[in-house]
């Protein structure tokens, strides 16, 4: 299965690759019941994500 990653406002524009400063209002990843809810505003040290090898595989 692969994980869904979805904007909920999707008729705003992000940036590829998020610069320090750039918020992520609401990001999530639904993934067989497991939810990652992400509000944050982006700095160089607290945005950290550990994806399983499988994961990886479904987001590539």
């Amino acid at each position: 299965m692969k994980p869904e990653a979805q904007f909920r406002n999707n008729g705003q524009a992000y940036s590829f690759r998020p610069e320090a400063g750039d918020y992520v209002p609401s990001f999530f990843i639904k993934d067989d019941g497991r939810v990652l809810d992400i509000q944050v505003k982006v700095s160089r040290i607290n945005l950290l994500l550990f994806v399983s090898a499988k994961q990886e595989k479904a987001l590539a």
